[in-house]
């Protein structure tokens, strides 16, 4: 599976707000695929206001509404 690992999460970050987890898998943002960090960050400047990621957490998917701050 390709996609962008999350590290860490910020404190008080949109994606704390979105319920982001260490260890998520992120490999789709706005149903477009996201394989490097560059294809994540071009989906986020692209978004007005929000963005729709689809998200791999161990045995699971699930979709995760993001706002951009």
């Amino acid at each position: 599976m390709r996609g962008v690992l999350v590290s860490e999460v910020e404190p008080g970050s949109p994606a704390e707000f979105a319920n982001l987890q260490a260890g998520d898998l992120i490999v789709e943002a706005d149903r477009k695929p996201v394989t490097t960090v560059d294809d994540l960050r071009s989906a986020l400047t692209k978004s007005k206001d929000s963005v729709l990621l689809l998200v791999k957490r161990k045995d699971a998917s699930l979709f995760v509404t993001m706002k951009i701050a």
